[in-house]
């Protein structure tokens, strides 16, 4: 392992489905702890500290796929595992060795190839990209900064420690109820049986669940890991609208330099961050 990204270690042929199995090693020293949005729910938070260093962590993971001039697409807390030392204490959200390495792989390409439009159809995988990649014939090109969008939603969960997508054993998925609040707050969705689900599957506007994301931010945030954190959050999922710290990514620029120079200045960021009280939750 190196670098954040597991080592490739070849790939299985399934011509029935048509496709290819990409197989990667696990180092001998690390172990499985499961993926970030199962390890979010049964497990009481950390401290913020941990919360803060899992997010750096996840930035590291980004910007090194986009070192290799790629975008991963398929961005979200499903598609994040944790792993941990092999011969370390039993598993606790605590562990500050926790490193988080990115799985589901099948949609990466190189960041300057051409893609189709193609808006993910699942509600549970869609509440993790940007607006412009839920409409059917989108103009825009799909770029680092959607990953980047991608990731801070994961960063939001993280924060929070709070998946925004709940399994229960055989059961079909369902929204967080915070998430169902802050759409009702919006006036989204009117608290009638059935109307969440409906929100979900065909919101009217693409960016009504982006709406949702930045409520929650703004008010569920700021006291609890206080406004710094708060605006890098905010200011992550509307990188595509307002760019971060002089860089954007609209038409015209350098997309590729800029999104490199994004993820750096994140981390930056969160390096600058100094923790001196931690909040329970």
């Amino acid at each position: 392992m190196s670098s954040s990204l597991l080592r490739a270690a070849g790939y299985v042929d399934d011509p029935g489905n048509k496709r290819f199995l990409l197989v990667f090693d696990i180092p001998v020293n690390l172990i499985d702890a499961g993926t970030l949005q199962t390890w979010l729910q049964p497990v009481p938070p950390p401290a913020l500290n941990v919360r803060v260093a899992l997010c750096s962590k996840l930035a590291d993971t980004i910007f090194n796929v986009h070192k290799l001039r790629l975008v991963h697409k398929k961005v979200n807390s499903a598609s994040v595992l944790i792993m941990k030392p092999r011969d370390s204490a039993p598993f606790q959200a605590s562990d500050e060795n926790l490193q988080p390495v990115l799985l589901n792989w099948h949609l990466v390409r190189k960041v300057d190839a051409a893609t189709l439009p193609s808006p993910e159809r699942k509600w549970w995988r869609a509440i993790y990209q940007h607006p412009n990649r839920q409409i059917t014939l989108t103009e825009d090109e799909y770029t680092m900064g959607h990953d980047i969008y991608s990731l801070d939603v994961c960063t939001l969960e993280a924060l929070l420690w709070k998946p925004l997508v709940q399994f229960a054993d055989g059961s079909q998925p369902t929204a967080n109820p915070i998430f169902a609040e802050h759409a009702m707050t919006l006036e989204l969705i009117d608290g009638s049986p059935g109307s969440l689900q409906s929100f979900l599957d065909d919101p009217k506007e693409t960016a009504d669940i982006q709406k949702v994301l930045l409520s929650m931010a703004k008010e569920l945030l700021p006291p609890m890991v206080g406004q710094k954190l708060t605006s890098l959050v905010i200011s992550c999922l509307t990188c595509l609208e307002n760019g971060f710290e002089g860089l954007s990514f609209q038409v015209g620029t350098d997309r590729i330099r800029v999104g490199m120079n994004y993820v750096i200045a994140v981390k930056t960021s969160l390096a600058k961050i100094s923790i001196y009280q931690y909040i329970g939750m």
